[in-house]
């Protein structure tokens, strides 16, 4: 049953048609639907929609003209609403509810068609790129964020973005650098893929980070912290490689921990600090600072360390 103004329209199984009543009771109008199996209907502001026990959804207008179909993205059909923008079908077969654009489509990006995009549909297009779980089309496509008859790192990158909610599937550049953020969702992958393909994987997206234009040292993340936080910094292109040296000091200015003494090659770098000395101590609580320097760039920043 789905309501239209003061008019509900409901499936009636005696007869086989959808018929419209008031709220106050009196019958309206009624027409012969092309499936009589129906199991739920919904109203998008325009048609008619309704679900029928294998999943296909069939839209008609108020007079009962047939206005669309979407065969195949269920194996199962029971409940049915409408927010305006998606269909949402309750699944039996699968015990899921999915969400489905009014073209016919679960929305770019959700991989597994559970309805929604996130870190699970990123598992899986990771597990299609490490070359361990083969998509079937409708995924496929849904994974191929670009648009290039492809699933890549690209791809990938794409949907930590919908994750993310700071752009569309489709917004990644071929060459990127890497928020904070995105660095969040990527490190969360780790408990699903083993270490090796976790590795690999990394590996490609490292390929397809553009090399710094310029040094920079960025704020740690998160600041106040407890018990780390994470600071990254970037080598420019330019040489092939420059000696780095990346330390924590106190408000008095004494060295507390080297987070890095080495040589590193262009790229973008992160670095965690847990919060401890040399030593292996913990610090007292309180402000402190952390340094990087090369042989022709320093820079400092705060940090605010809390227990």
């Amino acid at each position: 049953m789905t309501r239209i103004g003061n008019n509900l329209w409901y499936f009636d199984e005696s007869y086989w048609w959808i018929g419209q009543t008031t709220t106050s009771g009196g019958l309206g109008a009624t027409f012969y639907p092309s499936d009589n199996t129906i199991k739920d209907l919904a109203w998008d502001g325009t048609n008619i929609w309704a679900i029928n026990p294998s999943g296909i959804l069939t839209g008609y207008s108020p007079t009962g003209s047939l206005t669309g179909a979407i065969p195949g993205l269920l194996t199962g059909g029971w409940g049915l609403t409408c927010d305006g923008t998606f269909l949402w079908a309750s699944d039996p077969e699968s015990d899921k509810i999915y969400q489905i654009s009014l073209q016919g489509e679960l929305p770019k990006g959700d991989v597994n068609s559970d309805g929604s995009v996130d870190l699970l549909d990123l598992v899986d297009i990771v597990n299609h790129i490490l070359g361990l779980r083969a998509l079937e089309d409708g995924s496929f496509r849904r994974a191929d964020c670009n648009e290039d008859g492809g699933i890549d790192v690209i791809d990938a990158l794409g949907l930590v973005n919908v994750i993310l909610e700071v752009g569309g599937c489709e917004s990644v550049s071929p060459k990127i650098a890497l928020s904070d953020q995105e660095m969040e969702i990527l490190e969360s992958l780790k408990p699903y893929v083993s270490p090796s393909g976790y590795k690999k994987f990394m590996t490609l997206v490292e390929h397809n980070v553009e090399i710094p234009s310029e040094y920079r040292l960025s704020q740690n993340y998160p600041n106040p912290f407890n018990p780390r936080t994470d600071i990254r910094y970037e080598i420019p292109g330019g040489r092939s490689s420059i000696h780095t040296v990346l330390k924590v000091y106190n408000v008095l200015g004494q060295e507390v921990r080297t987070l890095v003494n080495e040589i590193k090659e262009p790229g973008y770098y992160q670095v965690t600090w847990d919060g401890r000395d040399d030593s292996g101590f913990e610090v007292s609580s309180g402000v402190y600072f952390y340094q990087i320097r090369t042989e022709n760039f320093l820079d400092t920043k705060r940090m605010v360390f809390q227990k």
